[in-house]
């Protein structure tokens, strides 16, 4: 039977809860305590598989533009912590194919602020490398932690998301300061600029 990428996700994520020995105990009784470090071997190789499918899939989705967020979100509320390695490594990935304005607007599209903060942590990691020559990048990429931060919900995060908010725009406000504008490098759109910002050939899917 055919599934989808995120049918096949919840499948592994199912297969994985049931593989948890305290899981494993409820279902089946008189559990002996050796094979405890089997079941748990058995239920890493699932977790490092669904990691391994998430990146895949991950990736393929900013790659084409065919975003599934709700095989994302999937992810994200299995373990936010492997959603952060994968979501950094497909933005590490695929950023220099996409752009930053692919990349952006797959990030604003996010359900969670927790996603959209990782999400333009990468991005700002991006444009470090030279952030001389991004000036307008880095601008709009202020722009949309500083939209983040007006949103009535944002004051209920805890302090850390909060925190790693704060210190993105901080380092953005102090990196354009030091950057005169005249010396922007690629100050005049170029054809590639202008393709990333062709929205409509970006296909979201969210219900």
């Amino acid at each position: 039977m055919f599934r989808t990428r995120y049918e096949e996700l919840c499948h592994l994520i199912e297969l994985n809860k049931n593989l948890n020995p305290s899981s494993m105990r409820n279902q089946i009784t008189n559990l002996p305590d050796s094979i405890t470090p089997h079941i748990e071997n058995v239920a890493k190789a699932f977790e490092n598989e669904i990691k391994s499918f998430s990146l895949k899939m991950m990736e393929s989705m900013f790659e084409t533009k065919l975003v599934d967020y709700e095989f994302i979100d999937c992810v994200y509320e299995f373990d936010r912590n492997m959603f952060e390695m994968v979501l950094q490594t497909t933005i590490d990935n695929t950023y220099d194919t996409i752009g930053f304005q692919i990349s952006m607007l797959i990030v604003r599209g996010f359900k969670y602020f927790l996603q959209a903060i990782i999400g333009y942590e990468a991005i700002l990691k991006k444009l470090q490398i030279d952030i001389s020559k991004h000036r307008m990048k880095s601008v709009k990429l202020m722009k949309g932690l500083e939209e983040m931060v007006a949103m009535e919900e944002f004051s209920q995060l805890s302090e850390d998301p909060r925190q790693r908010v704060e210190k993105m725009i901080d380092y953005l406000k102090m990196s354009m300061k030091s950057v005169p504008k005249s010396d922007e490098t690629g100050s005049k759109t170029s054809k590639k600029e202008e393709a990333e910002t062709i929205y409509p050939f970006l296909s979201i899917s969210r219900k």
